[in-house]
């Protein structure tokens, strides 16, 4: 069989016409053929010796034509890696529950899950006669802050030209200073119920108020119906600014040494396995779980499909803790056939084409895009490998 492979790859020196996929094709067809067509008295139930080297020879425009390439054997920096999984959240300061200090009836609900607001964005609305009770003291005690006020700079000019009595100042000013402090916290409950003050006249009071967004951000849950009593303790909307993201992730017990904080971090989702993630190893906690024996670690997400990211998704995380320097070919120039591994190796360029010979490889880790060799003592400095269109040719010789 290999004679016959061999014959046979060397007839497609006659076909120059051929190039890219057609090749592959014709070449496979002419293999089948053949075969089926081979004498009685050479069919002696043999396996292929696959580890044999094989001649193959490929014109220049056969090679050209499928668009192949040659490549060496090259120094790659792999990394050791610890495994963790998690999820994706937000850091605490950008979340936020909003309710309202003071109870009331849900009058309205101007967002929905899901949406972007800015800061001063209105949220909800609600209502409660108390509130007016609430503007109108503040109103009134204005008045009275501003009488007294008048009252006490008046006696204070007299007292200073000592044409009042010192007794009579003093009272004033204790008036004064007594209305002055309702003020101020009448001035703050307002502020508390988001409402300017400075606007507040007796043209303007209502029953109802407005809470709104204190940052920028998106609304992900809506806590409350519109109609239903709310009390001054409940919880209204769930406000999230994903801007800057985080992963919560979990690593073993015996892992924990390796982590520095500053590692890079590589996450994949569980559904996207094409998106990498990156990041940096954060905070690492200063003790483990006794149930489980997993220690957490924030990581910051730095950069790659930052907009895929929600919180709330579940990741898989690996911590590169430490580089090592490994011989490497691109991975596609390595070719599995039946649990074994196989790559083309130059021998020469001649007039006729591309000489190559098949040799098994025994690889290693495979980390982007590039697989460790431990054979390479079988192969010379400057060593040429087709790394591209591999595949094809050694499955069809197969």
């Amino acid at each position: 069989m290999k004679t016959l492979i061999k014959s046979i790859v060397q007839t497609t020196n006659n076909f120059t016409e051929l190039a890219g996929i057609g090749f592959f094709v014709s070449l496979v067809i002419i293999i089948l053929a053949a075969s089926s067509c081979k004498s009685p008295e050479k069919d002696t139930g043999e396996a292929i010796d696959i580890t044999a080297e094989t001649s193959l020879v490929l014109t220049t425009d056969q090679f050209e034509g499928a668009d192949m390439q040659l490549g060496s054997i090259t120094d790659t920096v792999f990394h050791h890696f610890v495994t963790g999984t998690g999820y994706v959240d937000v850091p605490e300061q950008n979340k936020m529950v909003i309710g309202s200090y003071y109870g009331g009836k849900v009058s309205e609900i101007f967002v929905v899950a899901g949406q972007s607001v800015s800061k001063g964005d209105r949220l909800f609305s609600i209502d409660n006669p108390d509130f007016l009770d609430m503007q109108q003291d503040y109103l009134e005690t204005l008045s009275q802050a501003k009488n007294l006020q008048s009252v006490y700079e008046r006696l204070k000019k007299l007292a200073e030209g000592n044409v009042s009595s010192q007794k009579d100042f003093l009272q004033a000013e204790t008036e004064y200073m007594m209305v002055s402090a309702k003020l101020k916290s009448s001035e703050e409950k307002l502020k508390l119920m988001q409402i300017d003050p400075a606007k507040l006249n007796s043209g303007n009071i209502s029953s109802g108020i407005i809470v709104r967004a204190p940052f920028a951000s998106s609304v992900s849950a809506i806590l409350v119906t519109k109609g239903q009593w709310m009390n001054n303790d409940a919880q209204a909307v769930e406000l999230v600014n994903a801007s800057v993201l985080l992963a919560r992730i979990e690593v073993f017990e015996k892992d924990i040494s390796y982590l520095k904080k500053g590692q890079a971090v590589h996450m994949q989702l569980p559904d996207r396995p094409d998106l990498t993630f990156e990041g940096v190893v954060g905070n690492i906690a200063k003790q483990v779980d006794k149930q489980k024996r997993l220690a957490g670690v924030i990581v910051n997400i730095t950069g790659g499909y930052k907009e895929v990211l929600l919180p709330g998704m579940f990741l898989s995380a690996n911590v590169a803790v430490e580089d090592y320097k490994v011989r490497c070919l691109p991975e596609n120039a390595i070719i599995d056939v039946d649990g074994r591994f196989f790559s083309l190796v130059l021998d020469k360029v001649a007039e006729d084409g591309y000489h190559f010979r098949k040799a098994e490889i025994f690889p290693g880790r495979t980390m982007h895009g590039y697989t460790e060799l431990k054979n390479t003592d079988a192969f010379g400095a400057g060593t040429k490998f087709l790394i591209k269109g591999a595949f094809q040719l050694i499955q069809a010789e197969e």
